[in-house]
């Protein structure tokens, strides 16, 4: 009562409000973040003890990954050669670890990357993971995913098929990749495909997918996807035959 009626006397009550804002950008998810909000206020002019408030939450994790293709022209491509290669960027731009699925399809008939327009398929794609020179070689290794991507973490992949000897100069064949975000945790393993938490914002660790939509995948799906094309370059051969008649057994060479 006696500071309800002095600071109603004086007119001098006064309260200010001074809070830290928290930001989870590029915090790991699962973290604990703790934010508090302190009032600092005087009774005329004597400060009084500040009061505080506490509270913690954690850290969801934002599921984001992106395949571009690496460089910005046609792989060029003979009739009959078994090891095509395009080359693709996939990143995990996640704010956790975790495992990303792989799959290379044909596209029929769309409108290739680098114009034109696919007009057949290739054989079926095997995918390598580059050793660090961006150039599908020998020291590439094979492989069906990719495994424990961290955060930030970029990997070069290549998809490779082969071109039927039956195709002709100028054909050409679109591909698409599409990396799908997966739970990591064990290394080797290819975990299971992520799915947003359903249901209200809990107390725990939720998963929220963040992707946009790539070109052949829709937005926060978990998955991202790019394209590349093969260009056939063949040469173009015309034969001619001509025969005459120069000898034979009843009228000799006239």
């Amino acid at each position: 009562n006696k500071l309800k009626l002095y600071a109603a006397t004086s007119g001098v009550a006064i309260a200010v409000l001074g809070a830290t804002p928290a930001f989870a950008v590029g915090t790991d998810a699962g973290s604990s973040i703790t934010n508090t909000a302190t009032i600092n206020f005087n009774v005329g002019t004597v400060a009084q003890t500040a009061v505080t408030a506490t509270n913690t939450f954690v850290v969801d994790r934002k599921v984001n990954l992106t395949v571009v293709e690496l460089g910005t022209a046609t792989t060029t491509v003979v009739p009959g050669q078994t090891q095509a290669a395009t080359t693709f960027t996939v990143t995990n731009t996640s704010n956790a670890t975790i495992d990303i699925g792989l799959s290379a399809a044909n596209l029929a008939g769309v409108a290739a990357p680098h114009g034109g327009t696919d007009v057949f398929n290739p054989g079926a794609y095997t995918l390598y993971l580059d050793d660090g020179d961006n150039v599908f070689d020998a020291g590439d290794t094979l492989i069906t995913h990719l495994d424990e991507v961290a955060e930030d973490g970029v990997r070069v992949v290549h998809v490779v098929t082969s071109i039927s000897a039956a195709q002709t100069n100028g054909q050409i064949a679109a591909v698409s990749l599409t990396g799908t975000a997966k739970a990591a945790g064990t290394a080797g393993t290819e975990g299971a495909a992520l799915t947003a938490t359903g249901g209200a914002d809990t107390a725990a660790m939720d998963t929220v997918l963040a992707d946009a939509a790539g070109s052949d995948d829709a937005v926060t799906d978990g998955k991202h996807s790019a394209r590349d094309d093969y260009t056939v370059s063949a040469p173009v051969l015309t034969v001619s035959k001509l025969s005459r008649v120069i000898s034979d057994p009843i009228n000799g060479v006239s």
